[in-house]
């Protein structure tokens, strides 16, 4: 059998490109793949293509998996990171947060132990956080880690990334990966929930009471997809003490002031993580407007942005994300 009759693509129909949440569980489902799963499913690579309802991805294996498979092979690969009785090094806390020590420590420790074909550990660390910028308040440092833009769970309202995301990872089954990607999403699952969902703003927005005295629910297979798919986007240490992070800007909101803006593409030819990550590179993405005429001359013919949102609380969200 040839490698083209051998290969599989499914289309990704609960994923929709306009949806931050989704995209960032689109590249999280690229990037477990190609770590963890190389032996069952060859060289993953990922396209989009253009539906009545919008872009959706479409996932090509070079071996043929049915979606049941593939989501039990995605499972099983986010939760074997937590096999040992101390966890992954990634997962180093509740939260970002930590002193630029420790975080050094630990990144160092990381590294040690990385090599091209096992950086995984290594990339999450550089997606967090860098111990060259510190977080500030008033304009004093406060002895902690700026972290990246993406995180919106931060410790506010009870909401912890890493505490959240360890907890996700032992927990999901296979029927709430498989609804995730293969399916129109229904909001059936318990939080907790990252905010990466314009969904979780319009909920929280609605709700009297503190959220957590209230019933809300999430998708929790693309929520644990889309933690994978924040280590795509590094956060770089910038002049000043500033931290930016990969497909982040500060743009106009419209009202004349400045706020953080994430921006992605889609593309139609199959590709690489590897591809994936230099596209998300490109500076066109970062500019207000973007030159779309040079993105579609790479195969790029739609572009996302979507403005990271603070409520009165200190509670981040993402809004409906805009075609640029």
């Amino acid at each position: 059998m040839s490698h083209a009759e051998a290969s599989t693509s499914h289309k990704l129909v609960g994923l929709d490109a306009a949806n931050p949440l989704a995209f960032l569980a689109a590249l999280g489902t690229l990037r477990l793949l190609d770590h963890a799963a190389r032996d069952s499913v060859g060289t993953p690579r990922l396209r989009w293509t253009e539906a009545a309802n919008g872009w959706q991805p479409v996932l090509t294996l070079e071996n043929r998996l049915a979606p049941p498979e593939i989501a039990e092979l995605l499972r099983q690969s986010l939760a074997t990171d937590f096999d040992g009785e101390t966890g992954p090094e990634y997962c180093y806390g509740e939260v970002i947060k930590t002193e630029p020590g420790s975080f050094r420590d630990t990144a160092q420790a990381v590294l040690e132990q990385s090599h091209p074909d096992f950086r995984h550990a290594a990339d999450f660390l550089a997606s967090f956080a860098s111990d060259a910028v510190e977080k500030e308040a008033n304009r004093k440092r406060t002895g902690v880690v700026q972290e990246t833009t993406l995180s919106f769970a931060n410790g506010q309202g009870g909401q912890c990334l890493l505490k959240h995301y360890r907890t996700m990872a032992l927990e999901l089954v296979e029927e709430q990966i498989q609804r995730a990607l293969f399916e129109p999403w229904r909001y059936i699952d318990d939080r907790p929930t990252f905010r990466w969902d314009p969904h979780d703003q319009r909920l929280y927005a609605r709700q009297a009471r503190s959220p957590q005295s209230e019933t809300s629910r999430t998708v929790r297979g693309a929520n644990a997809l889309a933690f994978w798919g924040m280590g795509v986007l590094t956060a770089v240490p910038q002049s000043n003490n500033t931290l930016r992070t990969m497909g982040f800007a500060r743009l106009s909101d419209g009202n004349g002031r400045q706020r953080d803006h994430l921006t992605w593409p889609v593309w139609e030819a199959p590709v690489t993580l590897d591809v994936v990550r230099g596209l998300l590179a490109h500076p066109q993405l970062v500019d207000d407007p973007p030159d779309r005429p040079e993105l579609r001359a790479i195969g790029c013919p739609a572009v996302f942005r979507s403005q990271k949102v603070i409520d009165d609380k200190g509670n981040a969200y993402f809004s409906p994300a805009r075609s640029v």
